[in-house]
């Protein structure tokens, strides 16, 4: 089951590197489209410049907040929020990402994924809904990458646990990816927060 659920999640997110690179390739357009605004206005012709004003937003509208360079993980992101929204849970994201990693995208994107998915299901078991907040952290320096999620969560599952058994697999992958990588995994409890931090270790090149 793990190496089922590990491969279906890479062949996931590979799938979404076409599709995405297509909207990020029309948002690096956008200085051409600002000159051809530019002339319709010049010509006077206010009716055209309001129309190709509405398809261009048209077009970027599935792009909802920018994260990352990398369309992969900023797409991830995205859905992840928009899902979070949905259910009513409160998805906080700070990202400080580099533009070049050595890191297999795809590897990120499953250990962000999963990580997400953990959290979402920790706050939906909680009975306050005013209480389901999920706070993300990505951050790097010198040349290595931090990830760090907290969320609130019920303190009775400490002990029985019983809930979150249907996490397991993704943890699993999670601490499999980090250890096959050469980083650091850890994970506590802060008062009624539950607290993952991943640390990895030079994977990117900031000279």
């Amino acid at each position: 089951m793990e190496k089922h659920s590990y491969k279906s999640e890479l062949n996931f997110f590979k799938q979404l590197q076409h599709s995405q690179s297509r909207l990020y390739s029309m948002k690096h357009d956008l200085k051409n489209q600002y000159i051809v605004l530019s002339g319709m206005l010049g010509q006077g012709d206010i009716s055209g410049a309001e129309k190709y004003i509405q398809e261009s937003v048209n077009k970027l509208h599935n792009i909802n907040n920018f994260y990352t360079n990398n369309y992969v993980l900023n797409y991830l992101l995205n859905q992840k929020k928009t899902v979070a929204q949905e259910n009513g849970v409160s998805l906080n994201i700070e990202s400080f990402f580099p533009e070049r990693i050595e890191l297999d995208n795809d590897i990120l994107a499953v250990v962000l994924g999963n990580l997400i998915d953990n959290s979402l299901n920790a706050v939906l078991r909680l009975d306050d809904p005013n209480k389901r907040n999920i706070s993300l952290i990505i951050k790097h320096f010198n040349k290595n990458l931090l990830i760090e999620i907290s969320n609130t969560f019920d303190l009775n599952e400490i002990k029985t646990r019983k809930k979150r058994l249907i996490e397991g697999i993704g943890i699993k992958n999670i601490q499999k990816i980090v250890e096959e990588n050469g980083g650091i995994y850890t994970q506590w409890v802060s008062n009624s927060q539950y607290i993952v931090s991943i640390l990895l270790l030079n994977i990117y090149d900031n000279e």
